[in-house]
This record gives structure tokens, C-alpha cells and sequence, in this order.
């Protein structure tokens, strides 16, 4: 079952910084940058379970992340697991301080 798919706002931004960091290093890399986000998004829709689990909340949601492929992007995709959909929270470089997301799991998205 494919699950539908949200963005917390910061991650949207998160999203859109990197993709104009890219695009200002090289025309293009920013489209190919959001192409490689939206395909692992979609790959955890389908086969969220297939993914790393890095928390698990006091209410039984699983967090969990995705590495980009291609693996050119030293990028993660953070997604939480809720029953109709996985909520994108955050889309961190792998070198970014761990778990800075957190505090978004009891925000709104």
C-alpha cells in the first residue's frame, strides 16, 4: 500500500535551501537535488518498514530515515509514520548535529 505524503514546513525550507545551494553550484543540480528527494519520498511511502528506525514516540510513531539515492547527496530524508501517510520532517545533510528534529514531531505540520 502506498501511503500518501506531507512536508513539515521546516523541511520544505530545508528542501529549498539545499536544492538553491545546488543549483548555484552547478545549473541543474538543484532539479536533480529535488528529483533524488521526491524518489526516496516515494520509495518510503511504498516500503516505509525497509528504512532505518531512529525514534519511536511515546504514541507508538515510528521515525525513520532514508538516505538519498543517488548517493551522491550526502542527504537524508527523516519521515515519520502515521496510519494513512509518512510526514516528511526533515531533510538534513548526514553531517548535520543529529536528532536537531526532534522538536518537530509535536508541532503541527
Amino acid at each position: 500500500m502506498t501511503l500518501q505524503t506531507g512536508f513539515h514546513p521546516e523541511a520544505l525550507e530545508e528542501l529549498t535551501v539545499a536544492a538553491a545551494r545546488f543549483e548555484a553550484y552547478r545549473s541543474g543540480l538543484g532539479d536533480e537535488f529535488v528529483d533524488a528527494v521526491a524518489a526516496t519520498v516515494r520509495r518510503a511511502a511504498v516500503h516505509s518498514s525497509r528504512f532505518m528506525l531512529v525514534h519511536m514516540t511515546p504514541r507508538g510513531v515510528e521515525v525513520r530515515r532514508a538516505r538519498l539515492a543517488p548517493y551522491r547527496f550526502r542527504y537524508v530524508v527523516v519521515f515519520a509514520v502515521l496510519p494513512l501517510e509518512i510526514s516528511v520532517i526533515a531533510v538534513p545533510h548526514t553531517s548535520q548535529r543529529p536528532g536537531y528534529w526532534m522538536a518537530r514531531l509535536t508541532q503541527g505540520r
